[in-house]
């Protein structure tokens, strides 16, 4: 990692910003119903250290482009978010979960809020990149691109702390993520809200599965692939995805309206159901009610006596990934009702 001091690219005022956790958001949040998740769960110690330390990195590669970039970048508290999703990492895990956490939010960024956004040639462009570096593994094809050396550096840390096995499927889920910013990039272009079916496919694969993956690398093992291909295991999947993405899309709705997005679940549930946008709301509202309560049913189900006896065996000494998941859910469920970041006046 470059070993940058904070305060070498972070005014006090903005470093302080850090410290004095996130502002609380501007406009009210749905609130799910817990379903035994913990909301407001156990935290990193070293969370705010994390944030630091991200910040930093990023400032080095030059990828917040000003000061007023940073400032938003620090309100978001996306450290605050690793380390409530994260609370089990060491030290050095939490400080490469949280980078990943930093350089997708703001390769997204530079496709959601700027011109880029608009052109799936230039996403897609920038996707083989990536993919001729994770994949081929050829450093020298970052170049001059600032975001794609971050990465690189990314990589190579990833690299040291995982299998083989663990990396390809990282790269798969990375893949997923870049195919959806390019298929929300043509939604943009074409300012067409989209099918339901498809959105909640898409939706999914937004990258979330990425972090949950680290779950595997905090506890340095591998999950047996039966397990990982098991319909409850990817169902527990699916609804974490589910209850992550649409809590989001509830609290940026105004923000992407304001930016003449069309890729938000309120919006593809009103078209599609004819809706009015307060029945939209309350109707996606019952869904992660549905899909909270869903996903306590399956992790009980999954320890009953029905269960095939390696599945039994598995969970009982893999216990960890679904309190992972949990983890996942409760997190974000915490962050988006405090962090600012999809506030309409973000």
């Amino acid at each position: 990692m470059r070993a940058l001091s904070p305060d070498s690219h972070i005014s006090s005022s903005l470093h302080h910003a850090l410290q004095g956790v996130m502002p609380e958001r501007s406009e009210p949040l749905y609130v799910p119903k817990a379903y035994g998740l913990d909301y407001a769960g156990p935290t990193h110690p070293l969370m705010n250290e994390a944030g630091q330390i991200l910040t930093s990195w990023l400032s080095g590669y030059n990828l917040f482009g000003s000061q007023e970039t940073l400032l938003r970048f620090l309100k978001a508290g996306f450290h605050e978010l690793i380390g409530r999703t994260h609370w089990a990492a060491c030290e050095d895990d939490l400080n490469l979960i949280t980078a990943w956490l930093g350089w997708i939010y703001v390769v997204d960024d530079r496709f959601d809020e700027t011109r880029s956004g608009r052109d799936p040639l230039l996403v897609k462009k920038f996707s083989r990149q990536v993919f001729m570096m994770l994949v081929d593994d050829v450093p020298e094809r970052a170049g001059e691109d600032p975001f794609l050396r971050a990465l690189d550096e990314l990589w190579q840390r990833t690299k040291n702390r995982s299998s083989i096995k663990w990396q390809q499927r990282f790269v798969s889920y990375l893949g997923e993520y870049f195919d959806t910013i390019a298929w929300e990039c043509e939604n943009r272009n074409a300012r067409r809200i989209p099918d339901l079916v498809e959105f909640c496919d898409m939706r999914r694969q937004a990258g979330g599965m990425v972090f949950v993956a680290f779950y595997e690398l905090i506890h340095g093992i591998d999950l047996p692939e039966p397990l990982l291909m098991s319909g409850t295991i990817r169902r527990l999947q699916s609804i974490a995805m589910d209850v992550t993405g649409w809590i989001n899309d509830i609290g940026s709705l105004n923000k992407e309206i304001a930016a003449g997005d069309v890729n938000n679940f309120v919006l593809v549930v009103e078209q599609t159901l004819c809706l009015g946008r307060p029945a939209a709301i309350k109707m996606i509202g019952r869904l992660i009610d549905e899909r909270n309560q869903e996903f306590f049913n399956e992790c009980h189900a999954l320890c009953a006596d029905k269960q095939p006896p390696f599945v039994r065996s598995s969970i009982s000494e893999y216990r960890w990934y679904l309190d992972g998941l949990s983890s996942w859910i409760a997190g974000n469920v915490y962050w988006a009702q405090r962090s600012p970041r999809y506030s309409a006046n973000f």
